[in-house]
């Protein structure tokens, strides 16, 4: 698993990953051991696909918290995490994380 990182060595999932409470950090740290040493998440409480290859991984903690991540081959990349999203600005969120996956294959991030 990875996250998208600028040039510049900034990492936009990690900042957004330190800014969580404890509960919601602990329960992505969990799903994302699990994603790692299984290779997917089971329960659809903890994850849905979305579309164009991006799925998103929840945190029911507080608000609700979401992030947000492509599959390249075996490897999955995080490009952004949000608070959940009302359901009409969930193709806003998918958009984007395109958007960041592109320029990050292409290296211009």
């Amino acid at each position: 698993m990875y996250a998208v990182e600028t040039k510049e060595g900034v990492c936009e999932v990690e900042e957004w990953l330190d800014g969580l409470d404890d509960i919601a950090f602990a329960g992505f740290e969990a799903r994302f051991a699990h994603l790692c040493t299984i290779g997917h998440l089971r329960a659809t409480g903890q994850w849905r696909f979305l579309d164009e290859a991006v799925f998103e991984i929840k945190v029911h903690a507080g608000p609700g918290y979401r992030l947000y991540m492509l599959r390249d081959g075996k490897d999955f990349t995080a490009t952004h995490g949000r608070k959940r999203p009302d359901d009409s600005k969930v193709k806003r969120e998918i958009k984007k994380a395109v958007k960041i996956f592109g320029q990050h294959k292409r290296g211009e991030l």
